[in-house]
């Protein structure tokens, strides 16, 4: 009685393994991606010397964007 128990669970356990390592195959080449730390939303990102900046006028920009000035 035991031993079609036991071979009933080893196979169980060998088809959860096989779709286990399907999933994980899957994921496996996100996995560095996935485990990076993440910037949160309430993490300001914009510098210091930007926080006072303000529009100065399409002529003074024009002199280092003229390609962005043309279109």
């Amino acid at each position: 009685m035991k031993k079609p128990l036991i071979l009933l669970f080893l196979l169980l356990l060998s088809i959860g393994g096989f779709f286990a390592y399907k999933s994980a195959s899957k994921i496996a080449p996100f996995y560095s991606q996935l485990t990076q730390n993440r910037v949160g939303t309430e993490t300001d990102l914009q510098e210091k010397e930007q926080k006072n900046a303000h529009f100065v006028g399409s002529s003074k920009c024009i002199g280092c964007h003229a390609d962005n000035h043309k279109s």
